[in-house]
């Protein structure tokens, strides 16, 4: 059996980095890392990548009108170059992916081929119906991450790029029914979809094996303060400015808050900071830069709050990547998070910085051990169910089945 996975990993993150104008989509490229390491360590497929990274458009977003993959890194890996100027990009990366697959499908002497496309990208969605051209027997799998109609939360929205996305949302659903099996993060979006929920799984994220360890519990923090972190896109809708504001109520200057990446909320951040020494602002920090605060911090929060539409139809990566530390996880419970996981969560009950003041508040007066307890627990949790391995096998195993299951909602 041979599996061709279609992602957007930053194989060359670095110079990708060097050329960004704006925020770089940090939760796709770290799922592309994750699919592509789980499918690797399935044992009865031979995989295929074919990367196309997902990157902003020139001149905007990036620095560089054409990006120069890595080309061929390894015997099982594509990295593809493509034109990269905004409204017209995405003709040149379908070109680009049709062409590495068209290649692929015609060397390949396997009897059974699937084809797993990672995100609602109108390039990948278009590869999968030209696949399907060539052979008919071919398997196709899309990974619903978001619904592209709700990937562009910014309080600023560009006409022209609204315009645009609209079209592609039409290109996308268009061809979105021909596919033959859909993996989701939240079970909502079969319902939005009018998917045949035979055809689905729920997955809802991916955690890497190689952040849990053996789910000890961690120690103490080493650093003097007692510090909440976010660490994240810094997007107003996200709830920052609430977990700003609430923390700002609270009294104490045993207490900090550290808040980490880049967003449309940034300057407003940088102000609250020359007001309350208490709240220090990182800026956008690499994997190692992270980890530090990661392992020093005394809590971490997520305000995503549970007000919009969006909220059902996405899982956050930030909270498996928070619940992966070993770090109590403060957060609201989304309508898209499946009830296990309220065991492993400080849940934020009340909407706004009413609500976090209140919870930051009780969680400073709770017993710090039990909070590190249930964070040990959260850490087994996922190393047994949401590892990389195990999540490539269930979007496997979803392709072999037949039709003939048990409804995903009983």
């Amino acid at each position: 059996m041979k599996t061709i996975l279609l992602c957007g990993a930053f194989l060359d993150h670095n110079e990708i980095v060097k050329n960004s104008r704006s925020v770089i989509d940090n939760a796709a490229n770290n799922f592309s890392k994750k699919l592509i390491t789980g499918f690797e360590n399935c044992t009865n497929t031979s995989l295929h990548v074919i990367n196309c990274a997902f990157i902003g458009s020139y001149p905007r977003y990036s620095k560089k009108m054409y990006y120069r993959g890595l080309g061929n890194v390894t015997n099982n890996i594509d990295d593809l170059s493509f034109l990269n100027v905004f409204a017209i990009r995405n003709i040149f990366r379908y070109l680009a992916i049709k062409r590495c697959l068209r290649k692929e499908l015609e060397k390949s002497t396997d009897d059974s081929i699937y084809i797993v496309a990672y995100s609602l990208h109108s390039p990948f969605i278009g590869a999968l119906q030209y696949a399907k051209k060539l052979n008919r027997n071919i398997k196709t799998c899309v990974i619903i991450a978001d619904l592209p109609e709700m990937m562009n939360l910014e309080n600023k929205k560009s006409i022209v790029k609204t315009f645009l996305k609209k079209i592609d949302t039409k290109i996308i659903y268009k061809q979105l029914y021909k596919i033959d099996r859909y993996a989701v993060l939240t079970k909502q979006m079969i319902e939005y979809l009018k998917l045949d929920r035979d055809r689905c799984e729920v997955i809802e994220g991916i955690a890497c094996e190689a952040d849990l360890g053996n789910g000890e519990k961690n120690g103490q923090v080493l650093n003097s303060k007692r510090a909440f972190l976010y660490a994240g896109t810094l997007n107003y809708v996200y709830g920052i400015m609430e977990l700003v504001e609430g923390f700002r109520k609270i009294e104490g200057d045993d207490i900090e808050l550290w808040v980490c990446g880049k967003g449309e909320a940034e300057d407003d951040i940088k102000k609250v900071t020359s007001i309350d020494k208490r709240i220090r602002y990182f800026g956008n920090l690499n994997k190692l830069e992270l980890e530090i605060l990661y392992s020093t911090c005394y809590a971490l929060v997520n305000p995503r709050p549970r007000s919009g539409d969006y909220v059902k139809y996405s899982f956050p990566s930030k909270i498996i990547e928070y619940l992966s530390t070993g770090k109590p996880t403060i957060a609201y419970y989304l309508p898209g998070m499946p009830d296990e996981y309220k065991k492993y969560i400080f849940e934020i009950k009340l909407n706004g910085r009413e609500g976090i003041y209140e919870t930051l508040k009780k969680f400073l007066n709770s017993n710090y051990d039990d909070a590190l307890n249930v964070a040990s627990r959260a850490k087994i949790f996922l190393r047994e169910n949401k590892i990389e391995r195990l999540q490539a096998k269930r979007v496997l195993d979803l392709m072999e089945r037949g039709n003939e299951r048990k409804d995903i909602f009983n």
